[in-house]
């Protein structure tokens, strides 16, 4: 009785996890599509997003330092992964809470305004605005990525 009841429990908790890991995967995608110059399909099942930036016409490491230094999120850029993920970033979405992903989206919303051709939020100058007191929020890029726009591979620099 007492293994029926605690396997019921553990699956109670997984279908709670993948609830919350869906609501991320939907957030995170919508946000994504909404921003100038990205698309983004659905990952079915993975915890990042692998949007299609190549309409910046920035290479995507590049983009992925300038989006860490100059909109406090990190991101990894899509050519750690091959030749063939040039052009797009890869965002995870699943070590990171509802709120810390809903402020990383909102930066990275005024960035792709900026650089994606959309218009500028107001107050945005030459560039994407970041208060440089501000924590970066880390859209769950993971440690060791050091090269990938970070300074020494803290996926959350504060």
């Amino acid at each position: 009785v007492h293994r029926r009841l605690a396997a019921r429990d553990q699956a109670g908790q997984l279908e709670h996890l993948l609830a919350e890991d869906r609501e991320k995967r939907d957030f995170t995608v919508a946000s994504l599509n909404q921003m100038p110059g990205v698309r983004c399909a659905s990952p079915q099942a993975a915890t990042f997003a692998f949007p299609d930036i190549s309409s910046l016409g920035i290479p995507s490491q590049e983009l992925a330092e300038r989006i860490l230094d100059q909109a406090g999120v990190a991101v990894e850029a899509g050519s750690f992964h091959g030749h063939a993920g040039e052009g797009h970033l890869r965002i995870s979405f699943g070590s990171v809470s509802m709120p810390e992903l809903e402020v990383a989206m909102q930066r990275l919303a005024r960035f792709f305004q900026h650089y994606g051709g959309g218009p500028s939020p107001p107050g945005a100058g030459a560039g994407p605005d970041r208060d440089p007191a501000a924590p970066r929020q880390s859209a769950g890029r993971r440690p060791g990525r050091a090269a990938q726009g970070g300074s020494d591979g803290d996926p959350d620099p504060q």
